[in-house]
């Protein structure tokens, strides 16, 4: 029986509404990247539903992070902002640093693809400064490698090949994805 299968037929067996939310979050996360966008979304909106029932921010927020990805995956871009900008809002709140970061990092994909480029550019460097912050090494490259896609995509090569030199450094200190190295590559 394939393990999405098995989750979805547990999920309801599960007495803990935080332990169902949970669940629903990490089977909306697989759902996304199997390309099923719909049970995703319903997923996670499930999984939004029973952290906001619980008052459980921290959830709340990972959750609309989620579906924002799903969000702009799908090319609803007007969803996928307003879903990382409660998430961002939320992750303030808390004072959680790395979700901040994630969260501006989503928000400044839908800019750039969108093509609010300078707004993407500010929302990449604010992300890279609080990986940078925290020590998240693989988050800066992340930062980096994306801030460097705008730059490329506004004409600003100079400030491209900076970048992108500043990805490379940051990566010798830790493994960093090939989609990061295709990107100062390609």
């Amino acid at each position: 029986m394939p393990l999405l299968v098995m989750i979805v037929i547990a999920i309801p067996k599960v007495s803990d509404r935080a332990g169902q939310a949970g669940a629903l979050n990490e089977l909306g996360l697989l759902q996304r990247v199997t390309g099923d966008y719909p049970a995703a979304a319903a997923s996670l909106t499930r999984a939004l539903e029973l952290y906001r029932g619980l008052d459980d921010r921290l959830g709340q927020a990972s959750a609309l992070d989620n579906l924002g990805r799903v969000q702009f995956e799908t090319s609803e871009y007007p969803a996928a902002t307003a879903s990382h900008q409660q998430a961002l809002a939320l992750y303030r709140h808390l004072g959680h640093r790395a979700g901040q970061a994630l969260a501006l990092n989503n928000v400044a994909t839908v800019q750039s693809l969108t093509g609010d480029y300078p707004t993407a550019a500010a929302s990449y460097q604010q992300a890279l400064d609080l990986f940078r912050d925290i020590g998240h090494r693989l988050g800066q490259a992340l930062a980096t490698g994306n801030l460097g896609i705008v730059q490329s995509q506004t004409g600003d090569y100079p400030a491209t090949a900076d970048t992108c030199s500043a990805t490379l450094a940051t990566g010798t200190a830790r493994p960093v994805p090939s989609s990061i190295w295709a990107r100062c590559n390609g």
